[in-house]
């Protein structure tokens, strides 16, 4: 059975029409950046466990258009919109620190052995700034530790090849 690693609650992908706001399912297998909004809102929800202490835990929204926690990823995975990563199929994974904030690089290859990538900006949501910052966290240490959380949860669910070789430059 395919286990839930974790949630990166919210990316930002550039598209021809415009930005697109995902969120980001972790899986054992594969990686499922789900559609959320095709403009900015705030997504949230826990998946109990490790990833409730990893990223979840400052999302308060109850905002969201999926239940990740209850959310069957074979549902997820298997609707056109969304983008699905198998971790098998992964030759790059990149996280990196820019002037705005932190990207996300992933190269693979689809079902069809065609190349494919995904590039991302890892975006936190407004309700983790606002709580962040009134614990006295400045706004560039909130990104940063959103990149890390994110870094750890790829580095639990990848194979070790692909976690070992990826790119951590956060």
């Amino acid at each position: 059975m395919e286990r839930k690693v974790g949630l990166i609650p919210k990316v930002m992908i550039s598209g021809p029409l415009g930005l697109k706001e995902y969120g980001v399912l972790v899986t054992d297998r594969r990686t499922i950046f789900v559609l959320e909004k095709k403009s900015s809102a705030a997504i949230g929800g826990a998946i109990g466990g490790a990833i409730g202490a990893i990223i979840a835990d400052a999302i308060t929204s109850s905002e969201r258009t999926y239940d990740y926690e209850n959310e069957n990823p074979d549902r997820l995975g298997s609707d056109e919109r969304n983008v699905v990563v198998p971790h098998d199929q992964i030759s790059r994974i990149r996280l990196k620190k820019g002037l705005s904030g932190c990207s996300l690089l992933m190269e693979y290859s689809d079902s069809s052995g065609k190349a494919r990538k995904v590039k991302a900006m890892l975006m936190p949501p407004p309700e983790l700034i606002q709580r962040r910052k009134s614990e006295g966290v400045k706004g560039k240490a909130v990104v940063a530790d959103y990149a890390k959380s994110a870094q750890r949860v790829f580095e639990l669910a990848l194979p070790a090849s692909v976690a070992q070789n990826g790119e951590w430059r956060i």
